[in-house]
């Protein structure tokens, strides 16, 4: 499902699960914590995304950490900002799996699923500016 990093030209083939260091001389790479960190959300959150499938299947060095690249960050901080704009784990997830199968991309799914959500934000919008006008209405009142 999910592509590989691509690592700088002239690095050959390096394969990090049997490396001996977790770093790889041109090539970036972030713990669970400093990728957490840098997307503004905890490792829980991160390790839920992942086991949700919100996220592609993190690489893992040879102790079994996660070796996040500046990839695995994009969809990283991708889901964060779906989910803070109020869309659902499962939707997350599925626009995840079209967006991350290039078969798919161009067909226009992600771009369905996107209108959808904006029109149900648009309606919560519609809902909340009503409920505001009551409370305002409320406040007029009370400090008449």
């Amino acid at each position: 499902m999910r592509r590989r990093p691509t690592l700088p030209a002239g690095s050959g083939d390096v394969d990090l699960e049997r490396a001996r260091s977790r770093t790889v001389p041109g090539v970036e790479t972030w713990s669970i914590s400093d990728a957490a960190y840098r997307c503004g959300v905890s490792p829980h959150t991160v390790r839920y995304y992942e086991r949700c499938g919100v996220i592609p299947p993190i690489t893992r060095d040879g102790a079994g950490r996660r070796v996040f690249s500046a990839e695995d960050l994009g969809w990283v901080e991708y889901a964060v900002c779906l989910r803070s704009i109020g869309m659902g784990i499962a939707d997350v997830r599925r626009y995840v799996e079209v967006a991350a199968d290039p078969d798919r991309v161009g067909n226009g799914d992600h771009v369905a699923m996107l209108e959808s959500h904006r029109a149900r934000m648009k309606a919560q919008r519609t809902e909340l500016d009503a409920w505001i006008d009551v409370i305002e209405r409320k406040l007029a009142r009370l400090t008449a």
